[in-house]
C-alpha cells in the first residue's frame, strides 16, 4: 500500500519513473518529519552545517534503527534531489565499489557524492539544457559508456 501523501507523492512518483528497473519500489521513504525525532537513527550533522533533522537524505540500513534503506524527505523536494538520493541507495546496494568523476561541485564533497551525483546526471540524459549538457560531457568523457555502468546495475 502507498501511503506516501502530498506534497511528496508526485515528485517521488516521477523519481521512481525516471528510475525504473533499478528495484527502487521497494524502498521506504520516511516524509515530513524529523527521522532523529521518528527513531530512524541518531546522526544530526550533515557537512555544510546542514542537518539531518530537517534535510533530504539516504539513511543506509547501517545507520537506520530498523536496518533497512530509507529515503528520507524531511521537506517536500523536486524529482531530482529523490533521484540524487536514490543514487545513495544503489551505492549502497553495489556495495559502495564504484568510483565517478564529481560532475558537480558538490559531487566533490566526497566519493558517494560523486556517485550520487553521477547517476542524477546519467538518468537526466544528454538532452539537458546548460549545465546539465555540460555534467553529462563531463561523466561521458570519464566513461565513454557510462550507461554501461548504470545500466548494468538495473
Amino acid at each position: 500500500m502507498n501511503r506516501i501523501q502530498q506534497p511528496w507523492a508526485e515528485d517521488i512518483a516521477v523519481a521512481l519513473a525516471q528510475t525504473a528497473g533499478f528495484g527502487f519500489e521497494s524502498l521506504d521513504f520516511l516524509c515530513g518529519t524529523d527521522p532523529v525525532y521518528a527513531g530512524l537513527h541518531r546522526f544530526e550533522d550533515m557537512t555544510f552545517g546542514r542537518s539531518y533533522r530537517s534535510s533530504a537524505h539516504c539513511s543506509h540500513r547501517h545507520q537506520s534503527s530498523d536496518a533497512r534503506t530509507t529515503i528520507v524527505l524531511p521537506t517536500p523536494q523536486h524529482w531530482t534531489v529523490v533521484v540524487h538520493e536514490l543514487g545513495h541507495a544503489l551505492d549502497e546496494r553495489q556495495g559502495w565499489r564504484w568510483t565517478l568523476p564529481p560532475v558537480s561541485e558538490y559531487a566533490k564533497v566526497d566519493r558517494q557524492e560523486a556517485f550520487a551525483e553521477a547517476f542524477l546526471t546519467w538518468v537526466l540524459g544528454d538532452g539537458q539544457p546548460d549545465s546539465w549538457a555540460a555534467r553529462y560531457d563531463v561523466l561521458a568523457r570519464w566513461e565513454p559508456d557510462a550507461g554501461r555502468i548504470f545500466a548494468g546495475l538495473v
